[in-house]
Formats: structure tokens, C-alpha cells, sequence
């Protein structure tokens, strides 16, 4: 969507993905003080989480599933193939 692309429920997956991001870490992962800076930073920059070290297993599986939530290739995203189906296997429990 960012790119004006066409797009489906894939869009979906990544909100979700945002979503835990912004649960966990008290923001959005591409935060800037612009919409049009946040759109260029979606398209642009790498995912980064705020803390370098992982505080404990649960994280770890939250970042693992965050991070295929929120591939910029829509194709290749989690979620993007067998929908619901696909998410659903992915635990984040230790």
C-alpha cells in the first residue's frame, strides 16, 4: 500500500504485525515525525527492534513472528500463501 501497489490480505498480516510490534514496545516500528516520513521509512528501512538483546524466549518468538508479519515483500509474507492457516501454526510460547 505503501508503494500505491496493488494489494490484498497481505495487508492484513502486516497491520497485525504492526500491531504486536506496537504491543510489546509501546510503538510503531517505523515511527517518524511525518506520514510521508513513516511511508518512506516502511519502503525504505530495514525492520529494527528497539532493543538489541532479547529479554527473554517470548520476545525472541515475538520478534520471529513479527519480523515474517512484516516481510516488504508481500508475496513472501507470512500469512501472504495460506492465510489464516499459515499465521495460525506460528506459536509464540516458548
Amino acid at each position: 500500500m505503501a508503494k500505491d501497489d496493488p494489494h490484498g490480505n497481505a495487508v492484513d498480516w502486516w497491520a497485525y504485525g504492526v500491531f504486536i510490534y506496537e504491543m510489546i514496545y509501546g510503538r510503531t516500528p517505523f515511527l517518524a515525525q511525518s506520514r510521508k516520513r513513516i511511508i518512506s521509512n516502511i519502503v525504505n528501512m530495514p525492520l529494527v527492534f528497539p532493543t538489541g538483546t532479547v529479554s527473554c524466549e517470548f520476545e525472541l518468538h515475538a520478534r520471529e513472528l513479527i519480523t515474517a508479519l512484516l516481510v516488504k515483500d508481500l508475496t513472501k509474507r507470512l500469512g501472504a500463501k495460506y492465510k489464516a492457516a499459515e499465521v495460525s501454526r506460528v506459536s509464540i510460547s516458548p
